[in-house]
């Protein structure tokens, strides 16, 4: 959700994959600790490897197959891939996006995430109410209410970028 305004100043997928990659170690498996995923000072040397990799394995190997599995207004409306990799400073776009699309991440954890290691913090992790018989603290309505407003401002920027982004003629190579 951070990330999608500052598209503009680095690649975006770059900044998509950056923001995920802290927590890649979930989606994996990989038995990394969060103590370096999460760290204030070694995270980057987590992210921008790893980061590298994922980009370098979406753009490479995953973007045109899924691409083609789209409507075909989408395709219709995306940059082809060899347009995008060939513009002069594009890696440093890259590592730029990489490095703030990880920034955000953690940003976003300790905006919603409260330590119980402070007594001042216990109301805030004490449910206020339950919804279906699960307790509902101020930090789950923070990380929820957080990604539920990301989601939502995806969805605006992706209807404002689907009115607006021309649409470009498809050879059949393209389809």
């Amino acid at each position: 959700m951070l990330v999608i305004p500052l598209r503009r100043h680095a690649d975006l997928t770059a900044l998509v994959i950056g923001s995920m990659v802290p927590d890649l170690t979930h989606l994996t498996g990989l038995d990394i600790s969060r103590g370096i995923t999460h760290h204030v000072l070694l995270w980057p040397l987590f992210t921008i490897p790893v980061g590298l990799l994922v980009y370098l394995f979406f753009t490479r190997v995953m973007r045109e197959p899924l691409l083609s599995l789209g409507p075909l207004g989408l395709v219709e409306r995306l940059t082809p891939r060899d347009r995008q990799t060939r513009q002069p400073g594009h890696w440093k776009l890259v590592l730029l996006g990489l490095l703030i699309g990880g920034a955000s991440h953690l940003l976003f954890d300790r905006l919603t995430t409260i330590s119980p290691a402070y007594d001042w913090t216990q109301p805030l992790l004490a449910p206020l109410f339950s919804l279906a018989g699960i307790g509902v603290s101020v930090q789950d309505l923070l990380r929820h209410g957080g990604a539920l407003l990301g989601m939502a401002l995806i969805g605006y920027w992706t209807h404002r970028w689907w009115q607006q982004a021309p649409r470009r003629t498809l050879a059949p190579d393209d389809l």
